[in-house]
C-alpha cells in the first residue's frame, strides 16, 4: 500500500471527520496509502466500517470511531479516546458538514442548530483540543475543508455559506 520504503508520514494518526463518504473518504484513503493510521470519525457506523474495511485490505491501518458532531459530547469522547490511545493526532481533518438547501424561512431552527453545530462548533472545537497536543510536540497538521459557497453569497444556502465563510477566516 505504501508508495514506497521511507516516508514521514509512516504510524503518524490522522483523525478525519466525516469519513464515511466523499471527500473524507477519499482522504481517508490517501493518507492510509501514505502510511498514516487513520481514525475515520462519522455518524454512519455502517459507511464507517466500509470505508476502514477497504483501507484495512489495501493494507492499510484504520481505527472507527462512530459519533454525531452535532454533540458537544461526543466531540469530548472523540478526543478522549484518540488521546487515550494514540496519545493526539498528527494530522486533523475538519471535514465534516452539513448543508440544506432552500428558503430561510423554511428552515426550522433544530436545522439551523445542527447545521452550525457541526460546520462551526465542531471544528473550532476539535481544533482547540487536537492543537493543545500538537504545539506541546511542536508539530501537526490541520486541514479545514471549505466551500466556495463561503464566498459566494447565493439564494437558498445561507446558513451554509455563512459557516463555510466563518470557516475560510477562522482557518486563515
Amino acid at each position: 500500500m505504501i508508495s514506497s520504503t521511507h516516508t514521514p508520514w509512516l504510524d503518524k494518526v490522522a483523525v478525519i471527520t466525516g469519513a464515511s463518504s466523499g471527500i473524507g473518504a477519499a482522504t481517508a484513503q490517501e493518507f492510509a496509502r501514505r502510511g498514516l493510521q487513520v481514525v475515520l470519525v462519522a455518524r454512519r457506523l455502517q459507511r464507517l466500517q466500509e470505508v476502514a474495511s477497504h483501507i484495512i485490505q489495501a493494507g492499510g491501518k484504520a481505527e472507527t470511531i462512530p459519533a454525531d458532531l452535532t454533540l458537544e459530547s461526543d466531540r469530548q469522547r472523540v478526543y478522549e479516546q484518540v488521546l487515550q490511545s494514540y496519545g493526539g493526532a498528527d494530522v486533523l481533518v475538519n471535514n465534516a458538514g452539513i448543508g440544506w438547501y432552500g428558503y430561510f424561512t423554511d428552515m426550522t431552527w433544530q436545522t439551523a442548530r445542527e447545521i452550525l453545530q457541526l460546520n462551526v462548533s465542531a471544528t473550532v472545537q476539535f481544533t482547540m483540543l487536537f492543537l493543545q497536543h500538537m504545539r506541546a510536540r511542536g508539530s501537526g497538521h490541520i486541514i479545514n475543508i471549505g466551500s466556495v459557497s463561503g464566498g459566494l453569497p447565493s439564494q437558498g444556502v445561507a446558513i451554509y455559506g455563512a459557516t463555510k465563510s466563518f470557516l475560510d477566516n477562522f482557518t486563515t
